[in-house]
């Protein structure tokens, strides 16, 4: 009897639940984009331009229809207002490695993968950028900043040429402990540890092309359980990172290696 009452009493409770979300009387919070950056701001031709990075965390898009990403907007407030920054033609994701560059065009604020060549000037006296998760109407990040200021920062941003190498887990049902390294009598390995199902990780080494690299992982074959690749790009160093990828069939080699294109 004490059970019945138990299970009616929960089935109310759910029923209950169920209809308040449908009527919209509770709302679910959804979850925000997780972006650590790192920001400067650089004198280019004696005006001032932000440089925005992501230093890992969640892959974003600044383009609104990317389903299954989160999709992030720029502001930046001023003592004259609040304004939006405007993705540059081309600029339409922000992942884990990739850096902006927030500047005047003359006519509002812009972001770029590359430096401009002649911004203007940023509105002088204190400001705050925002990042803004759009779909989720939360704030991810922000910062003050100040412009007009007499500190000199370094005009170029440098680049650090090293590889980059994609390990995709093609099983979404196991997890593998792999080893990425580079062939030959040195072997200095790349990466190790634990991909999980469904993921893929991508990881930048400082030893430049050409070179091949091996990856070797916890399966007992069939199927094999090694893959190597030549490696002929140089790219700039970004931040290591794992992310879903899509998974295939069990009967397939699990895990794939790439190299990153610049």
């Amino acid at each position: 009897m004490l059970a019945t009452i138990l299970l009616v009493v929960l089935v109310v409770a759910l029923a209950a639940v169920i209809l308040s979300i449908a009527l919209g009387w509770v709302v679910l919070q959804p979850k925000s984009a997780y972006i650590p950056p790192g920001v400067e701001v650089l004198d280019v031709g004696g005006e001032e331009v932000i440089s925005l990075t992501s230093k890992g965390g969640d892959p974003a898009v600044l383009t609104p229809g990317n389903i299954g990403l989160y999709s992030l907007a720029i502001y930046l407030d001023t003592p004259g207002g609040t304004e939006k920054v405007t993705p540059a033609a081309g600029v339409d994701t922000w992942n884990p490695g990739q850096t902006l560059y927030i500047y005047n065009t003359g006519s509002g604020l812009a972001a770029a993968y590359s430096l401009p060549e002649t911004p203007d000037s940023l509105p002088s006296g204190e400001a705050k950028l925002r990042i803004v998760d759009e779909n989720a109407k939360l704030l991810v990040y922000q910062k003050g900043l100040a412009f007009g200021s007499t500190v000199t920062v370094a005009p170029t941003p440098t680049c650090t040429l090293g590889t980059g190498w994609e390990i995709r887990n093609k099983r979404g049902d196991s997890p593998f402990e792999y080893t990425l390294y580079v062939q030959g009598s040195s072997g200095e390995i790349i990466s190790q540890g634990v991909i999980g199902p469904a993921k893929v990780i991508r990881v930048w080494y400082v030893k430049k092309s050409p070179y091949t690299a091996v990856l070797t992982w916890n399966a007992t074959p069939p199927p094999p359980n090694s893959v190597s690749r030549e490696n002929i790009y140089d790219v700039c160093e970004f931040a290591t990172y794992m992310t879903g990828f899509p998974s295939g069939g069990a009967g397939q080699a699990p895990l794939e290696l790439q190299a990153v294109e610049p």
